[in-house]
């Protein structure tokens, strides 16, 4: 051991110490204590700032991360780190310094330098992952989708209009480009930092929706990740008075909290979608259904009739608060917003471990409100339903989850709770209950337990989750198929099951094979939906093929999902990005 470890040793020692007994504080007692630490952030965007700047809103404001021991210069916490490098000149920006002492970053409050870039989309990371994890929402810690603890942030990637999430390289890429001589720095901007985190943060929860089987499951993935940019920024207290003031409550409407990515799409809206007054990427409010959908193969387009629905259940929790309860604009939007982050979340442990559909989260929503609250006092779970079918959404049982059963237990629950071995064991003793084939090995996905709270701070029931998954090879067989004619495809199948510390089933969600008993309908659609979906991607253009060397396009698009080739299997993968390429290479 060096010289400066002994040195550096007993402060280490004392900081964990001291990190150890604040994991039980409030954050007000946290916060009291110096164990919160403030950052300064744009809670929205430098454009949106500058639209508001006369009534002092909606631009910089402090907020207060949580401290951690081994805090480090970039800035470095335990699960994020931000790497500064531009591949497209080949530097690497000199990182931000971390005080331990004074605990804060030093050479971050100049807006215009990169230290403050570098802080501003660290800090909405974190905050964006305890956000989830808190036990208001998900009540658990959110793995990443891949191999290892810290996801890398890039700030400055590159020159072009775009910000994506890449599980193979482990990182967010955030770009900027050029807007009447300026350069627009997407790191700068709440929405699309949010918005990549959360693709990182559900392909921890559901790795196999990285996957996908239809359209509907990348566009699922797109959906989650705007709800969380317009929920997570209303987790900030000037946003959520500002939103209040504007809209004097009534938030149903193209705001500054349902549009989404306003800098982002400056100057270029009108020539993408031939709509002068539109001045955003995206809106959460819109009237989209299913019908709408149909025939849409454009991930973007159909995520919006999900985030349509859960931001009219928003507008509508919030005005019923202002009406009937007489609260003021900005307690109901609060109160509103704390449901709806759990109705809205807390359905993910209720989702199937692959091929979500729309429906299936619709499902989940349901009986996640219902466990939490068996009594509907305020009449949120009527709302759900009311809009969940103006969106075409009314396939919902009003009593039982979508499937009822009864399971044979070998071990006690603690032990199928805790160990993959005793949870294999209990799921082959149950194939026939849950249409697992006889012949199929099968996988234990992930098993993990829940803590959430309610409201006052009111300990739900602890709920253990086990997802398992297989696969069965599908063949493309047909000139339809173009250049993938004859590959193999995987049709993912498999289970969620949901039961409480008793060993009741609460949940199960299930998407069945080709080769189940009960579930063999069911599979013979879902194998037709996916060779429908692969033609339909081959047709437009939306697939490229990777192997070992390169990367090809078929087509004239540049990719939306990507096939990576396994010798004669394929294996798809979605390319989540803020601004999808095909729409600008539709151009």
């Amino acid at each position: 051991m060096t010289d400066q470890q002994n040195k550096e040793s007993p402060k280490t020692v004392e900081d964990t110490r001291l990190y150890e007994v604040s994991l039980g504080l409030s954050q007000e007692d946290r916060e009291r204590l110096g164990l919160r630490f403030p950052v300064k952030i744009f809670v929205q965007d430098p454009l949106v700032a500058k639209k508001h700047e006369k009534e002092g809103i909606l631009g910089i404001e402090q907020i207060l991360l949580d401290w951690e021991p081994g805090l480090m210069d970039g800035p470095t916490s335990a699960r994020v780190a931000v790497v500064d490098y531009n591949a497209d000149t080949g530097t690497v920006v000199k990182p931000v310094t971390w005080n331990a002492e004074a605990k804060r970053f030093v050479g971050a409050d100049d807006p215009k330098s990169f230290g403050f870039h570098q802080v501003n989309v660290w800090a909405i990371v974190q905050n964006t992952l305890s956000f989830f994890e808190d036990s208001y929402v998900m009540g658990r810690p959110i793995p990443w989708g891949f191999d290892g603890n810290r996801l890398i942030v890039v700030p400055h990637a590159g020159v072009t209009k775009n910000a994506f999430y890449n599980r193979s390289g482990k990182c967010l890429q955030f770009y900027y480009f050029i807007s009447d001589g300026n350069p627009v720095y997407t790191c700068l901007s709440h929405d699309i930092v949010a918005h990549e985190t959360a693709h990182a943060i559900l392909d921890g929860i559901r790795p196999f929706y990285y996957e996908p089987s239809s359209v509907q499951t990348p566009s699922f993935h797109e959906f989650i990740a705007d709800l969380t940019a317009i929920l997570s920024a209303l987790r900030f207290e000037h946003v959520r008075h500002a939103v209040a003031k504007i809209s004097n409550g009534n938030i149903w409407g193209n705001n500054v909290i349902s549009a989404l990515g306003e800098e982002f799409a400056e100057k270029d809206v009108e020539r993408i979608y031939g709509d002068a007054q539109r001045y955003y990427l995206r809106t959460a409010c819109n009237s989209k259904t299913m019908k709408d959908i149909e025939n849409s193969y454009e991930v973007h387009d159909c995520s919006e009739v999900l985030t349509g629905a859960m931001f009219k259940i928003l507008a509508r929790m919030t005005k019923l608060h202002i009406d009937d309860y007489a609260l003021s604009p900005k307690e109901a939007l609060w109160k509103a917003t704390q449901h709806l982050n759990r109705l809205a979340f807390r359905a993910l442990d209720y989702g199937p471990p692959v091929d979500i559909q729309f429906i299936d989260y619709a499902q989940a929503v349901v009986r996640a409100d219902e466990l939490a609250y068996p009594v509907d006092t305020f009449g949120y779970l009527k709302i759900v339903r009311e809009v969940f079918k103006s969106r075409g959404l009314e396939e919902l049982d009003p009593i039982a989850p979508p499937y009822s059963v009864t399971l044979t237990w070998k071990y006690k629950l603690y032990s199928v709770a805790s160990s993959r071995t005793a949870a294999y064991h209990f799921l082959n003793d149950n194939r026939g209950r849950l249409d697992i084939p006889t012949n199929q090995d099968f996988e234990i996905a992930d098993l993990y337990y829940t803590d959430k709270v309610v409201g006052a701070n009111k300990r739900l029931p602890r709920e253990i989750i086990l997802e398992y998954v297989w696969k069965e090879d599908v063949t493309l067989e047909g000139e339809r198929f173009g250049p993938l004619k004859d590959k193999i495809i995987p049709l993912l199948c498999g289970g969620t099951l949901v039961f409480d510390e008793r060993g009741n089933t609460l949940y199960w969600s299930k998407k069945g094979g080709t080769q189940a008993g009960e579930a063999e309908g069911e599979g013979e659609r879902r194998k037709e939906k996916l060779l429908g979906y692969i033609e339909k991607l081959v047709e437009t253009g939306q697939i490229g093929l990777v192997d070992a060397e390169a990367v090809s396009n078929i087509g004239i698009y540049q990719p939306s999902i990507m096939g990576k080739q396994d010798g004669n299997v394929l294996h798809l993968e979605m390319t989540p990005q803020f601004l999808h390429p095909s729409k600008e290479s539709a151009e």
